[in-house]
């Protein structure tokens, strides 16, 4: 209940304290840069966030397998597994996640930086938690269409306007694929199986139902669905000057147009 509550809180609160004006991503001296000025400010972290892998430690503390087996066989032969960790799970990686789940961000080489976290940055995108408490609390929801395989992941307790997980535009356009800098932000928005123009507080056009789900290793994929209906594939990227999570359609062009560090993520979901 208190993660629910948290949860509604920050986005209720980023909803009252959001001007309803066009965002702007050009400073006074004409720079521009991938993310909005926030009252009138460019807001970056310095120097850039870097997420290096959890520890072992804090691997066993989220109820994830450690990086060493011999770090595993140790630690069994020291512990009694608690009652979580012998409650059965529910839900098994061949078949569809019913109940709720969180989404682990991973690095390129399958190292767990974290979990989507539930807390919003100042530009109402979702960031990386590596407090598993923190982690964001997401249900699948299967396309109505029986011929798509593309889910929506549903957030429970929010409000229509920001009760999925989903992409908005940022200052780039929806163009996205090689060579084109198009991005978008990861945030909560509004259901959605095409690019929806009604305001949200991420950006601009935004789309829900872009993910795919591997029912075998639970990894999520994201799509752009543009006007066409073809799918575009998306890179998910861990933005570290600006502390948040995102896509784009070709990485490399998006950090030669705006120099933000970047870090590839890919996402797994872990039911609850």
């Amino acid at each position: 209940m208190l993660s629910r509550i948290l949860l509604v809180s920050v986005l209720a609160a980023s909803v009252s304290t959001l001007a309803a004006a066009e965002k702007i991503y050009t400073d006074i001296s004409g720079t521009s840069f991938s993310h909005p000025l926030i009252n009138g400010q460019v807001v970056t972290a310095s120097p850039p966030v870097v997420w290096n892998p959890l520890s072992n430690r804090a691997l066993l503390a989220a109820r994830l397998p450690p990086r060493s087996p011999k770090f595993v066989e140790s630690l069994v032969a020291k512990r009694r597994p608690s009652a979580v960790e012998l409650a059965p799970r529910g839900t098994s990686s061949q078949t569809p996640i019913t109940g709720t789940a969180n989404i682990i961000v991973k690095d390129e080489n399958g190292a767990t930086l974290g979990f989507v976290g539930k807390q919003l940055t100042d530009f109402d995108t979702f960031p990386i938690t590596q407090d598993s408490t923190l982690a964001l609390t997401v249900t699948v929801v299967p396309s109505t269409d029986p011929s798509s395989d593309f889910i929506d992941l549903k957030i429970p307790g929010q409000p229509a306007d920001t009760g999925f997980v989903g992409l908005a535009l940022g200052a780039a356009g929806d163009a996205f694929g090689k060579g084109n800098a198009a991005y978008g932000f990861m945030g909560p928005i509004s259901e959605s199986t095409t690019p929806d123009s009604d305001p949200n507080n991420v950006g601009g056009a935004s789309q829900s139902q872009i993910w795919t789900l591997n029912p075998s290793t639970l990894v999520l994929s994201a799509f752009w669905r543009g006007e066409s209906g073809d799918p575009i594939p998306l890179t998910l990227f861990a933005d570290g000057t600006f502390g948040d999570l995102d896509f784009a359609g070709d990485l490399t062009a998006f950090v030669n147009k705006f120099g933000d560090f970047v870090q590839k993520v890919t996402f797994v979901l872990r039911p609850n």
